[in-house]
This record gives C-alpha cells, structure tokens and sequence, in this order.
C-alpha cells in the first residue's frame, strides 16, 4: 500500500513525492512496483521527466531479503507526438548493496519506449533495451551485456463490438557460453509486472498468462483476438508461441514447475482467454482461463498446465 508526503499536484509543473509510492511504467516492462524512496517530476503539455530513487521496503524496516538491499535509480523522460503517442527514454540504475554471492551487483537498463494509437490501430507498442553491468563471482566479477525488444500493434475493425486483431514479437537475449566472463543475455529488472490490455477493458499478463515468463533467452510471437463494448465489458483470446534464444535448462521467471531439458529451443504454445465486465465505474469483474503445452524442450513426463482464475477489483479513486 502507498503512503507518501506530495508537494503540488497533478496539474503542477512540478511535483514532489517521498515514501512508498507506485512506481509503473505503460505496459509494465520495466517497473510496476509500490516502493520507498523520494520521485521528482516535471511536465508541461508535450514532456514529462521523472526521477526517483528506492529501495525495496526500507519503510518496514524489516529489510530480511536481498532483494531489499537494492537501491533504484530510475530516470525517464517522455515525449508526445500530437495527442495520441509518446515516445520515452528511460534509465534504469539497479545497485545490490547485500553480500549474496552470484548476484547482479550494479545492472542498467537503457533504452526508447514508444506508446500510442494511429487511426484503426488502437495500440501501438517498443520496448526496447540494453543491459549492462557486473555480477558477483567466487573469484571473480562477470560483465553483463544483453538486449531486448518487445513491439505489436492492435488493429480495430470498423464492425459491431469493436473486433480487434492484436500481432505481437518479443526477443530477450540469450547467452550462449555460460562459463565465459561476459554474460550476453538479456535480464528484466525484477521490478517488472508485463501487464497491459489491447483493446479490452481488463489487463492481463500479455506475454503469458500460465507460463508467465521473464523475457530473458526466449522469444515469443502473439497473436491476438478480441470484441466487446468500449466501456462495459470484452473478451480477449491470446495466444503464444515460444522458442528458447540459445538452448538451456533454465527457464527464467516462469510459474510453471518443471525445468527444460537444453537439448531443444521449443518451450511450447499458450492459449489464454481474458473476459472483463464494468459493473460500475469502480467496480469490475474478470477472469481468466489458460492452458500452456510444453514443447520439445521438455522431458517427456512435462504434461499441460492450466489456469482458471476469477477476480474482483473496486476502485477508490
């Protein structure tokens, strides 16, 4: 939960916050996280730059996790392009102060966003970034490297409930010596939520909704459908194609229980479905229905995982 002291307001030039505070960005990529610490922003009608720098739970003052012995240091500056898209340059400073040995010390995240709509196409997205840094060895300290981009689109027709199309493509990079000094593969920052919604009313985990995953040595195409009304309620179908970049036995931040085998690259399909209905201006229901099948990268025991889950969320302000 937040609580944070302010100087100015939304419609101020600028504005100063410190304490626990949501920190997100457009699809949550990056960021999506309530953290500590003390943001900056500024804004006029065509940019808007913010700066911030948190910890994880430093208000607890129960910091028992390593993950909370990692300063954030993020900057970005947004730029818009008429009334309908925006272009970000970000700079994300992530420094672990524990002691924990094989963990990244000091990581940055660099790269361009780009958000928005053009006419039947209701959404347009770019993530795109560099990774770079120095992790914690035995004897000693390996040099990060890696990249990443994630981009689609959503095409609207012009036909009753709003019918949308969505084609999505994301790449994290892979590393394909492990025991070399350099590690070339791409990492998100821990912080990240991987949230969004295409032309429907509910978010959901856009690149995965069972498998879950990091976008770190995999690939993902998406293909989307979805129809509904604008303000009441829509339904989405989603599916997903994965592929390891380079072949290995790790498969980062996924939900799902067992581990690939490294003698394939295929990790597999998803099918999600996503319904959302308004009831009120604050209150909505959703759900979400999911089954991932493994691919060849898995032993032969892998069976399909499924997900059903029902949600409620009311709005305060």
């Amino acid at each position: 939960k937040n609580l944070y002291l302010q100087s100015g307001n939304q419609d101020d030039i600028l504005r100063l916050r410190v304490g626990r505070q949501a920190l997100s960005d457009e699809m949550g990529w990056l960021v999506d996280e309530s953290l500590d610490g003390i943001r900056m922003s500024r804004k006029s009608k065509s940019y808007k730059v913010d700066f911030s720098i948190t910890r994880n739970d430093y208000l607890d003052g129960s910091q028992s996790e390593p993950e909370d012995s990692t300063y954030n240091t993020f900057a970005r500056a947004e730029l818009a392009i008429g009334n309908k898209v925006s272009i970000v340059q970000y700079g994300l400073h992530r420094h672990d102060t524990s002691s924990v040995e094989n963990r990244p010390r000091s990581t940055t995240w660099t790269g361009v966003q780009v958000f928005g709509q053009s006419g039947a196409f209701k959404k347009l997205w770019l993530n795109s970034a560099a990774r770079y840094g120095e992790q914690k060895r035995e004897n000693e300290n390996r040099s990060l490297r890696g990249y990443a981009l994630d981009t689609g689109l959503t095409y609207v027709l012009n036909y009753k409930y709003n019918p949308s199309i969505t084609f999505g493509y994301a790449l994290g990079s892979g590393d394909s010596n492990p025991d070399s000094a350099i590690d070339n593969g791409f990492r998100q920052p821990g912080l990240e939520s991987n949230k969004t919604k295409f032309n429907g009313i509910q978010k959901f985990r856009y690149l995965g909704e069972v498998l879950d995953p990091e976008l770190a040595n995999l690939s993902i195409v998406t293909l989307g459908a979805g129809f509904g009304h604008e303000k009441s309620w829509s339904i989405d179908a989603v599916f997903h194609h994965y592929e390891q970049v380079e072949r290995t036995d790790r498969l980062r931040g996924s939900d799902i229980d067992f581990d690939p085998s490294g003698l394939s690259r295929a990790i597999g399909q998803e099918l999600d479905f996503i319904a959302g209905y308004r009831v009120t201006k604050r209150f909505d229901v959703n759900a979400v229905a999911g089954v991932f099948r493994p691919g060849n990268a898995f032993a032969g025991t892998a069976t399909s995982q499924r997900l059903l889950r029902v949600g409620l969320s009311y709005r305060f302000l």
